[in-house]
């Protein structure tokens, strides 16, 4: 049933597409979950519009020839459409971008946002946020990816750096210790015996506190990469000012310091179809932004 649903809006999608582009004419958030697929545009925004489907999201539009579709917006607790007048993160909308990348390969983007404020003075995609790393819908967007066969090693932002930690191993030459007796009768212990540690107890001096164990460090984002510039600047104080207005639209901007010039750039991203992707939201207020390789 789902599946029928989806593709009657897939056919919908393509008689519209004839006349118009369904794609808005803005960028993906820098936060969207994106991804490099062996499928065609089309393919890939078929089968990523089916999965949230059947999943129970309320897809609203698929249009295949332009590699694009969206959701209503919709509760995320019943997945039911609200309308577009809830502020917060409990209400969001999903919009997924299929963009040729190479032969036979798409780059996917797919961006969970919210409402943040209520403003009629100003556009509505500037009243949008992108929800946390962490929100159930885009906890089922990165699920989505992985049952479809997307795969990715790009970290999102603001998602958290898992650290490995790497057991310790045993010397399978040392010798017993001499402060441990062996048994004869006792047994290897499986993953679900309890090991009892007969490593003598160290007592600490009581007036010594217990050590805390370190937190783990925060995601990094990459030391290379592409990003957009927007200004080169003959001193400092002007090159912030442009940064503060890089930042009131939504990007985390940086100062680098090259040939006498402060050149005002936004954050770095692994490739450059990400920086490409928000080029034409940045230009809408640096007009003669490019992206640049670093």
């Amino acid at each position: 049933m789902m599946r029928q649903a989806v593709t009657t809006l897939i056919l919908l999608g393509v008689a519209g597409c004839l006349s118009s582009n369904a794609r808005p004419g803005f960028a993906p958030m820098p936060e969207a979950r994106s991804a490099d697929v062996e499928l065609d545009p089309i393919e890939a925004t078929k089968l990523l519009a089916e999965n949230l489907q059947e999943a129970g999201i309320p897809v609203a539009t698929v249009a295949p020839q332009d590699g694009y579709f969206e959701t209503e917006w919709f509760d995320t607790a019943s997945k039911q459409p609200t309308g577009s007048s809830t502020l917060g993160p409990q209400v969001v909308r999903i919009r997924g971008w299929a963009t040729p990348s190479r032969h036979g390969w798409s780059t996917v983007t797919v961006e969970t946002v919210y409402r943040a404020v209520a403003d009629p003075s100003r556009p509505p995609r500037e009243l949008e946020r992108s929800v946390a790393y962490t929100h159930p819908t885009r906890t089922l967007v990165r699920r989505s990816f992985a049952d479809v066969g997307i795969t990715t090693n790009v970290i999102e932002y603001g998602a958290p750096e898992a650290v490995a930690v790497k057991p310790p191993t045993m010397d399978p030459g040392a010798s017993p210790r001499p402060d441990v007796e062996l048994r004869a009768d006792s047994q290897v212990a499986d993953s679900t015996t309890p090991v009892r540690d007969t490593t003598p107890a160290i007592t600490e001096p009581p007036s010594r506190p217990a050590a805390e164990p370190p937190s783990p460090p925060a995601a990094e984002p990459p030391s290379t990469g592409f990003s957009v510039q927007v200004a080169a600047e003959t001193d400092s104080t002007t090159a912030a000012g442009t940064s503060a207005r890089l930042a009131r639209i939504g990007f985390d901007p940086r100062i680098v310091k090259e040939g006498g010039y402060w050149k005002v750039r936004t954050q770095l991203w692994n490739a450059q179809p990400f920086a490409d992707a928000q080029l034409a939201e940045i230009r809408k207020t640096f007009g003669d932004a490019f992206v640049v390789r670093e």
